[in-house]
């Protein structure tokens, strides 16, 4: 009976260890898996990353990302108007804030503004830090058009005025904005709460 019950528990023990060895490798491959798994998912989510700069002369860099490099402040202007930007960020010095250029396409979608009236020469830049309002823009209009184009920029001033919500810092500057003509020149003068140095160095080159 003892031999009997010697050799059923020495077939248990057997059987047993039969078990655990062939459950082993499986379950290292089973964690390896896992782990590559788990890397490949962290390097799938990672985000990708875009870096924007800006220097003072207005341009901006971007970089990664889908985003396209933003044109400098002075792009499509011609050279009056490159004068008239000039004259006017010197007037202003340290307190010349806006740094980012905008785009015909932007400029009538988000402003309203009838870029058909353009003849080709603008400049528009605004700051990049949302917080500040200051912003400087300057067209010219096509012959005889220059009435029509200044309307165009008075809605979005308009706009500005009296249905957009305004940091309390900033609702003095918005109040003072101004669209002023010279000419075939139109521009749209929102910087700090006092024009009259922008206006000055506007009729200093067009004079």
């Amino acid at each position: 009976m003892r031999r009997r019950f010697g050799v059923l528990l020495a077939g248990v023990m057997a059987a047993a260890l039969i078990g655990c060895g062939s459950g082993t490798p499986e379950t290292a491959a089973s964690k390896e898996s896992t782990a590559a798994d788990t890397t490949a998912a962290a390097t799938t989510a990672a985000p990708e990353t875009t870096t924007v700069d800006a220097d003072s002369s207005g341009e901006t860099e971007v970089t990664g990302g889908s985003l396209e490099t933003a044109a400098s402040a002075t792009e499509y202007a011609d050279d009056t108007l490159k004068q008239v930007y000039a004259a006017v960020k010197e007037a202003y010095g340290e307190n010349y804030l806006p740094n980012m250029a905008l785009e015909e396409q932007m400029l009538a979608d988000s402003w309203g503004v009838d870029m058909t009236l353009v003849d080709g020469a603008y400049f528009a830049e605004v700051p990049m830090i949302s917080a500040h309002v200051d912003t400087f823009a300057g067209f010219k209009a096509k012959s005889g058009e220059a009435e029509k184009l200044a309307e165009s920029l008075k809605g979005y001033q308009t706009y500005l005025q009296k249905e957009s919500l305004q940091y309390p810092m900033n609702e003095g500057i918005v109040s003072a904005s101004q669209v002023v003509t010279y000419g075939d020149y139109v521009f749209f003068l929102m910087l700090t709460e006092d024009n009259t140095p922008a206006a000055e160095a506007i009729e200093s080159v067009l004079k």
